[in-house]
């Protein structure tokens, strides 16, 4: 015997589902309307579309606007868990998860972009002619592999070992 049981759903359910969806309601919404969970809820919608129920042309599914995403952040930043941000906005927990990382990752390279000056791309002129990230390509042209296979080389007297353009 297995540690799950099969729900079953009635048409009724289905099209309170999708006319639910279809005006707005979020998931918990929907679930609380039909005395089931959430994840439930979302679960079905799933199947639905598997199924070949389209989603309302007005109905942001799949994408997150700017607005949904500051509300996010204001709910994390406060403190509230991840699937109650998600069941707020009728998303699964994962998508806010993975959408509250991104925009912290956002926010830390535009704030060491800012603090540290861009990174660029650049050839090496130390010897070995491959492709590094400089802070300042003007001044530093050279990898920290030459600069330490010269240190080698030179008995650790590289700290002028620089290329000036």
């Amino acid at each position: 015997m297995t540690g799950f049981t099969v729900i079953q759903w009635a048409k009724e359910e289905d099209r309170a589902i999708e006319e639910g969806f279809k005006s707005g309601m979020t998931s918990g919404q929907i679930g609380k309307l039909l005395g089931r969970p959430a994840s439930t809820i979302r679960n079905r919608m799933v199947k639905l579309r598997k199924n070949g129920w389209q989603s309302p042309a007005g109905r942001a599914d799949s994408a997150i606007t700017p607005e949904v995403e500051e509300l996010i952040m204001k709910m994390s930043d406060a403190g509230i868990s991840y699937r109650v941000i998600a069941d707020r906005i009728g998303r699964a927990h994962s998508t806010v998860s993975n959408r509250i990382t991104q925009i912290r990752q956002r926010r830390k390279q535009a704030e060491s972009g800012m603090a540290a000056g861009k990174r660029e791309l650049v050839r090496c002129l130390g010897g070995c002619g491959k492709m590094f990230q400089s802070e300042n390509r003007c001044t530093n042209r050279i990898c920290n592999r030459c600069k330490q296979r010269h240190q080698e080389y030179s008995g650790g007297m590289a700290e002028n070992f620089s290329i000036r353009l």
